[in-house]
């Protein structure tokens, strides 16, 4: 587990963080002035929480960056890197799942449109074994890595973000 002064040190490692000290003596970390992470003592023991958000929703904490992202994909890994057969993965709920995705297209599409409005600049890196993925985000992969997420095999895609559209800046004439 994270210890306390851990705690206090990735949160202060990121960029634009700030701190301030509320809530009966918790450690209150934000960026753009939303609580990201906040430290206290439950009991006498370290008690720590980070705040997850809407992935469509969330702005850049800072002007460039890198996402790194292994969303769900329905395949459930079992115990000792043993892949579940087709009947086991039918038989039991996926690895993970995301609240509310019903259309994990549509929300790759809403995530690449959001990405391309805020984090012009960033770098992102998706583990998918959805070798058609970044056709469905229209973005354009600048690498693919083959990769095995245990008996999974996956790509690591890295997108090269920029605000807007790739067609516009190469249409646009010169100058």
């Amino acid at each position: 587990p994270m210890t306390y002064d851990q705690f206090n040190a990735f949160c202060r490692a990121l960029p634009g963080t700030t701190h301030v000290v509320q809530w009966g003596g918790s450690d209150v970390w934000k960026v753009g002035g939303k609580v990201f992470a906040i430290g206290g003592w439950d009991d006498g023991t370290p008690a720590i929480t980070f705040k997850a958000g809407d992935a469509l929703q969330r702005p850049p904490p800072a002007a460039r960056g890198t996402l790194m992202l292994n969303p769900p994909y329905g395949e459930r890994l079992a115990p000792k890197g043993r892949g579940a057969t087709p009947r086991e993965a039918v038989a039991r709920p996926a690895r993970e799942s995301a609240e509310g995705a019903g259309d994990t297209q549509a929300f790759f599409s809403q995530l690449a449109t959001h990405w391309k409005r805020q984090y012009g600049g960033w770098t992102a890196w998706i583990l998918s074994p959805d070798l058609k993925l970044p056709g469905v985000m229209r973005l354009k992969e600048s690498r693919r890595v083959p990769l095995w997420n245990g008996p999974i095999e996956c790509r690591l895609f890295r997108f090269d973000l920029v605000s807007g559209s790739m067609r516009e800046r190469e249409a646009a004439p010169p100058g």
